[in-house]
């Protein structure tokens, strides 16, 4: 294994490298932000997760999978119901929307993805837009690793988190580079993330407009202070997560539910943050290994390795039955073995 990718492999367990912050991203950022905004309309972020959690099932086994995080920082175990965010798929392992080519490309992006290995293969793979209103907030979390042959196009997110936080897969664990970057000029809607580690107090990057933050977000924990400074605005009636947000005017956007009921909002008081991925090969050699799955994982392998460390820590287990990965009981055991840290307090 090469020492890039070591370091990147190593960060959870080792150490984290602060990530790299970049000015004047874009050329003509209100450009920009035009263009995201004329990709709509956005629909409600659980309505655009895999396996849509729009079911119950999947909504109680995401909150089982959060139960010991909530314990320990701000409640992330709320249901994605009260995050009035909404979210636009621009481009994701291949099919691009029309004008995000230039922006999944971006140089400034790809050359920040490089920092920790200058000699690497980027491939960037996935570019969201998130769009958060006037007083919404999102709880400290860390985004959802990659893992040869495992990844959140195939398996559930809270199962990867753990996988991470376990420290058995890190062998496995495929490189990200992660960059947000922001099209936002109001007040408030402040990202604060643990740079240092989560026993080190976090770092706050605030006047946003036109700014990224690009380093590993599967590792360093990151949160969003509430956006705005005027309170929540109020929204129509009914579930938030089959709502649809859309910008009508140059200064208005529209909030709509399913049975025709809306709230007009002013352009002012929408958060738009693009969401880049890219996956980091060391060298040809890491990126052949990925594509022709030499040494991929498999559902099985992670849940027997789970299961073999519960057990050599003397946890007892219920019966996996045929689908572990159904297994709320279970579910909730792995989430208090393997937990989310504890996260140190702004200083």
């Amino acid at each position: 294994m090469g020492q890039a990718t070591s370091v990147l492999r190593g960060r959870i367990h080792q150490r984290q490298l602060p990530p790299t912050v970049v000015s004047g991203v874009f050329d003509d950022p209100v450009a920009t932000r035009r263009a995201i905004a004329s990709t709509g309309p956005f629909r409600h972020v659980a309505a655009t997760m895999p396996g849509a959690a729009a079911n119950a099932q999947s909504e109680r086994i995401r909150l089982a999978a959060t139960k010991a995080a909530s314990r320990r920082n701000d409640a992330y175990d709320a249901p994605l119901s009260s995050f009035a965010m909404f979210r636009g798929t621009l481009a994701l392992n291949g099919p691009v929307k029309p004008g995000a080519e230039a922006i999944l490309q971006h140089p400034v992006l790809i050359a920040g993805a490089r920092e920790d290995c200058p000699s690497g293969i980027v491939r960037p793979y996935l570019l969201l837009a998130n769009l958060m209103v006037s007083g919404v907030t999102l709880p400290a979390h860390a985004d959802t690793p990659n893992f040869r042959g495992m990844s959140s196009d195939t398996h559930p997110g809270w199962l990867l988190v753990t996988m991470l936080r376990s420290g058995l897969f890190d062998e496995w664990y495929q490189p990200t580079a992660t960059a947000v970057a922001w099209l936002y000029d109001g007040p408030g809607g402040e990202f604060e993330y643990w740079q240092d580690g989560p026993a080190n107090p976090p770092a706050v990057e605030g006047a946003l407009h036109n700014k990224a933050l690009i380093g590993d977000n599967s590792y360093m924990y990151h949160r969003v202070r509430v956006v705005g400074s005027g309170g929540p605005v109020q929204l129509p009636p009914g579930d938030v997560t089959t709502m649809a947000l859309e910008q009508t005017t140059e200064d208005t956007w529209r909030i709509s539910a399913p049975d025709g009921s809306s709230a007009t909002l002013s352009d002012s008081s929408i958060r738009i943050s693009l969401l880049w991925k890219a996956l980091v090969f060391a060298d040809e050699a890491e990126r052949r290994r990925y594509d022709e799955h030499e040494d991929d994982l498999t559902t099985e392998m992670a849940v027997d390795r789970l299961m073999a460390d519960l057990s050599r820590r003397g946890i007892a287990l219920p019966e996996p039955g045929p689908d572990p990965l159904q297994n709320e009981a279970l579910i909730e055991i792995l989430a208090e073995a393997y937990p989310m840290p504890e996260l140190a307090s702004a200083a």
